[in-house]
């Protein structure tokens, strides 16, 4: 029972990553507040720039992004 539910474990977690490869997404700005990144981001939308994303990012900081978008 324990090898089949590290097999499992394993498995899981040897996929996820291949999965996350899939799309990309591409930073255009960082913000240092949620309040600047919401403003930023509400920005590019205004703009007609499409796909506009946010991230929050360790520290403290707020990711502005386009995507996602297949690699290729």
């Amino acid at each position: 029972m324990v090898r089949f539910i590290f097999a499992l474990l394993f498995s899981l977690f040897s996929v996820l990553p291949a999965m996350a490869q899939q799309y990309l997404w591409v930073q255009i700005e960082a913000q240092r507040t949620l309040t600047g990144a919401q403003s930023a981001a509400r920005g590019y939308a205004a703009a007609g720039v499409e796909d506009v994303t946010g991230f929050a990012l360790p520290g403290g900081w707020y990711r502005i992004a386009l995507g996602p978008y297949a690699p290729q």
